[in-house]
């Protein structure tokens, strides 16, 4: 702008010199002062009509969104997928919102994601030398505390005091919490899926679960035929996530679940034949024939964004979320649960 005020100046000021001049030399003034003023098409400076245009779109844009209210969270028709009106659930991997400070499978990361909103709580389940059931993923003590080696073959006691580390690498105020501590700071609060080391019984976690009476909040995640089938031995059947990476999978086990909640699910599902089962297509962009398999079984269908979608989630500031849920997906697995939160329920 600065130019174009002191081209004009110079202009005014020897406009009389210029009217002597040939003709050639005036046209040649006015070339340059109409490329200085900006005359070329290519470089128009946008005018005020074109920013407010631009506002409108980016405001149009913004109305476009369409934000989803999971108003009766948490309760047990969430698990069973209805063939309309669907509300998106968002689980927060290792029951941890993406901020440093927060330890995954800790007591204050749990308490953090609840007084931040409505959440799927994936937590996994160890077991102690003495046979309690704790909140910790790795089979090694190493990265996440200052102790090293098996974590189940340490005692409780040993356990229960043992400060965890953050993202940083530093000593938080958070210790290792048992299965018990975490389900009762949360019940009411939340749901779960609870994902369990090689070594731990479902049976045992399903009796944590119903001493607490909290058979419907809670869904366990199977991961083959062998677990299916320890499951199914259970005397009471309640949620499940199980693998589903392809359609005759998500078949044969929606018609298994069928049978077995009939006959030996938990209320509502057995008396109002509701099948929640949750079938986990995978991390990344999902199988469109498998969500619409499950969408006509009535399956949700879990997606594991770790990774490359969250960070796309990232950059489109949510739209990946939303686009998954377009798509079909019942249940986002995210390493970014606020985000998603925000995406998909708009705070």
């Amino acid at each position: 702008m600065t130019i174009v005020i002191l081209g004009l100046l110079h202009y005014s000021l020897h406009i009389g010199d210029v009217m002597k001049r040939p003709l050639s030399y005036l046209l040649i003034t006015i070339g340059l002062l109409a490329g200085t003023l900006g005359c070329s098409s290519g470089k128009r400076l946008p005018s005020t009509t074109d920013t407010i245009s631009k506002d409108k779109d980016a405001e149009a844009r913004k109305e476009k969104i369409v934000y989803y209210k999971p108003t009766n969270f948490p309760a047990a028709e969430l698990w069973a997928r209805p063939a309309e009106n669907e509300i998106p659930l968002i689980s927060a991997h290792r029951g941890k919102p993406e901020l440093d400070e927060y330890v995954e499978n800790s007591l204050e990361a749990i308490a953090k994601l609840i007084e931040s909103g409505s959440f799927i709580l994936e937590l996994d389940i160890a077991k102690s030398k003495d046979g309690v059931l704790f909140l910790f993923h790795d089979d090694e003590l190493d990265r996440l505390t200052r102790n090293s080696g098996p974590a189940n073959a340490r005692t409780w006691a040993e356990l229960d005091t043992m400060r965890l580390l953050d993202e940083r690498g530093r000593l938080s105020k958070s210790t290792i919490p048992s299965l018990d501590e975490a389900l009762t700071l949360a019940k009411g609060k939340a749901m779960f899926t609870l994902d369990r080391k090689q070594d731990v019984p479902l049976k045992e976690i399903s009796a944590a679960v119903t001493q607490l009476n909290m058979q419907t909040d809670v869904a366990l995640i199977l991961y083959d035929i062998d677990d299916f089938i320890e499951w199914a031995n259970q005397e009471t059947v309640g949620p499940i996530s199980h693998e589903a990476p392809n359609v005759l999978v998500v078949e044969q086990l929606a018609q298994r679940c069928r049978e077995l909640y009939k006959r030996v699910g938990i209320s509502p599902f057995r008396e109002e034949g509701m099948y929640p089962n949750s079938g986990f297509v995978g991390v990344g962009l999902p199988n469109e024939k498998i969500l619409a398999v499950a969408k006509t079984l009535g399956i949700k269908t879990t997606v594991g964004t770790f990774g490359d979608l969250d960070q796309r989630a990232e950059v489109t500031k949510g739209q990946t979320y939303r686009d998954l849920v377009e798509a079909g997906v019942s249940i986002i697995a995210t390493n970014k649960p606020l985000l998603a939160h925000k995406a998909l329920y708009g705070k």
